[in-house]
């Protein structure tokens, strides 16, 4: 007997039901729009009295007609039938226009937390695919305003449109032909069925296997007009290779949209055979009324407009509930993402108090990156000294970056701890902790602000503090040079005059950002790289005279830094190999004595012994 495998799911994914999604989104909306509960109303009960008025208009001239009425009361039904339906349109315009709006808010401020818990949970699970897949997902879905939050709230009022309309009708034909009723009511649940279950094939097989789709898509066209990846692009001539890889993923997507179009065109046609059969029944009933004498002419006329706007509008109050059961699927992979129990609270953290030295201890520490079996370190131990200097070196991939992010508490180690002060650095808030560092990334992003913003990295800048820091890291004369000077923006994503700056300049204005925090700790990870040798030396050394005493660590693949710094820390494969002065590791003859007679040709100019 074969053993059944077990389909694992996710214990954290959300399945709420549509109407407990519904009730979140509107007490959302509400928060936001407190008004759109009056215009609701008016829309609902207005849609209602719009779609009976002539029903009643055709009943009363009828009789009109038939008894022979003065023709003055033929003018006063019709005045009175355009008067509510012109006053009512009006009301019913103005109200479903701040309805939208109220929606279009309700999706953008609930969409603003999707972006702040992206923004803010641990720099670690950036780089873990689930994460990321969630957070494409909870993006995508509440990307239009006919799905996800914004979706389930109009489907949500329209819903309800139909049910007050229908409910309507009920009570009309209720006193007249309840046979009418039964007929709307089976068209209307078949096709409410037929609906929803469409809609879960197009789910499960369209949307849900689109899940990286998104995510790939958008890599692709980012690629494809990002500044970083253009000369690449041009000087291999590869932009034939992205645009296939593009047309591949578009042809992923039209398969997927052609499977979408095939369910909804077979549904559709069933559709309109099922409202035909029904109107067709409801036409023989009220027929054979008629001739038994058990309705009037002008009850016919009523019934028949009153039965046809009936199955009508159930049909459309089950095919709006449809298209929110899958608006409310939507809007639970939004809520997945935004309520997933990410281990980012702070609300058992302590405040990080201010020493006057600071001195990290890395005890047993060990770290691999998600979903990987490969320890990036192992068995790490090391002391960072207070007001001391640390030359980290060894080769590409030996662990160096991952140090400096387990050191700056962007990652959290997989085995062992960190400590400060003697306290695990996971206890302190990481608002506070991240205060004392002083970082220059190996990746140097600028983004789109003025460069004086890039320096404080602040709403509120210092000007003469960001221009004493730009000077001091070497830019000065550059920035000098600009128009707008330090009020120059960077980069063309927003602005036609934006500008750009070189490899080495970024690094210098990397290095200006930091001299401009001040923090107690400062750590660059490789910044120089787009800078000679000899150059790189210089800039460190010169650095290191404008940092003073504060703890300082310095990672480069080259060793240009280790000749002053008080000691050096020699990482291979992930492990601690080395450790101690310059000095006495050229004595000890090891990998790193080997690694920097290798390089040694490149610093005799400039060569200073400690």
């Amino acid at each position: 007997m074969k053993k059944k495998t077990e389909v694992k799911t996710d214990p954290y994914r959300k399945d709420y039901s549509p109407l407990v999604n519904l009730i979140w989104v509107m007490k959302k909306q509400i928060s936001f729009f407190p008004k759109s509960v009056v215009f609701l109303i008016i829309c609902v009960a207005g849609t209602a009295v719009l779609n009976y008025v002539w029903s009643f208009a055709a009943k009363f001239l009828l009789d009109v007609f038939i008894n022979d009425e003065p023709f003055f009361n033929i003018l006063i039904i019709v005045g009175a039938g355009f008067l509510i339906q012109f006053t009512l349109s009006n009301l019913y315009d103005y109200s479903n226009e701040k309805l939208s709006t109220s929606y279009i808010t309700t999706r953008f401020r609930l969409d603003k937390l999707r972006i702040g818990k992206i923004l803010s949970i641990n720099y670690e699970y950036l780089e873990d695919s689930k994460i990321l897949a969630l957070h494409s997902m909870a993006e995508q879905v509440n990307n239009s305003d006919w799905f996800g939050i914004q979706g389930l709230l109009i489907h949500g009022e329209y819903a309800l449109r139909e049910l007050v309309t229908v409910a309507a009708a009920v009570f009309i034909l209720g006193g007249l032909n309840p046979l009418v009723i039964v007929v709307c009511v089976v068209s209307g649940i078949v096709n409410f069925f037929l609906f929803n279950y469409f809609h879960k094939l197009s789910k499960k097989n369209v949307w849900d296997a689109l899940r990286t789709y998104w995510r790939r898509e958008q890599y692709v066209k980012r690629t494809a007009q990002d500044f970083e990846y253009g000369k690449d692009i041009r000087v291999y001539n590869i932009a034939g290779f992205i645009l296939k890889k593009l047309s591949k993923l578009h042809e992923e997507r039209l398969e997927k949209s052609k499977l979408n179009s095939s369910y909804w065109g077979f549904q559709s046609g069933i559709n309109v055979v099922i409202s035909l059969t029904g109107n067709t029944i409801i036409v023989f009933i009220l027929l054979d009324s008629i001739i038994n004498g058990e309705i009037s002419a002008s009850d016919f006329a009523l019934m028949f407009g009153v039965g046809n706007t009936f199955i009508n509008r159930l049909n459309g109050f089950l095919t709006q509930v449809s298209f929110g059961i899958n608006c409310s699927r939507q809007v639970n992979d939004f809520r997945t993402f935004l309520e997933y129990p990410i281990d980012d609270s702070e609300d058992d953290k302590i405040s990080l108090p201010r020493f006057d030295n600071y001195e990290f201890e890395f005890k047993d520490v060990g770290f691999r990156y998600p979903n990987t079996e490969k320890w990036a370190l192992k068995k790490m131990n090391i002391t960072l000294a207070p007001g001391k200097r640390l030359a980290v070196v060894g080769l590409n991939g030996a662990g160096k970056s991952t140090f400096i992010k387990l050191l700056c508490g962007l990652y959290q180690p997989t085995e062992g701890e960190i400590l400060l002060g003697g306290v695990n650095i996971n206890r302190y808030k990481k608002a506070d902790y991240f205060k004392i560092f002083s970082p220059v990334f190996q990746d140097i992003e600028m983004f789109a602000l003025e460069i004086a913003e890039n320096v404080s990295m602040k709403e509120s800048t210092d000007i003469a503090k960001a221009e004493t820091a730009l000077n001091d890291a070497g830019l000065g004369d550059k920035i000098s040079s600009m128009p707008d000077g330090i009020h120059t923006q960077l980069l063309k994503i927003l602005y036609e005059s934006g500008t750009d700056l070189s490899g080495g300049e970024k690094q210098k204005l990397a290095l200006a950002r930091a001299l401009y925090k001040d923090a107690p700790v400062v750590v660059l990870d490789e910044p120089t790289s787009a800078l000679d040798a000899i150059a790189e030396q210089n800039l460190y050394k010169s650095f290191d005279r404008l940092i003073g005493g504060k703890t300082s660590v310095y990672i480069s693949h080259r060793l240009s830094s280790t000749q002053f710094c008080d000691n050096v820390a020699m990482f291979e494969e992930g492990v601690l190999i080395e450790y101690g002065t310059h000095e006495s590791l050229l004595q000890n003859g090891g990998k790193y004595a080997e690694m920097f007679t290798t390089q040694a040709q490149y610093y005799k100019e400039t060569e200073v012994t400690v």
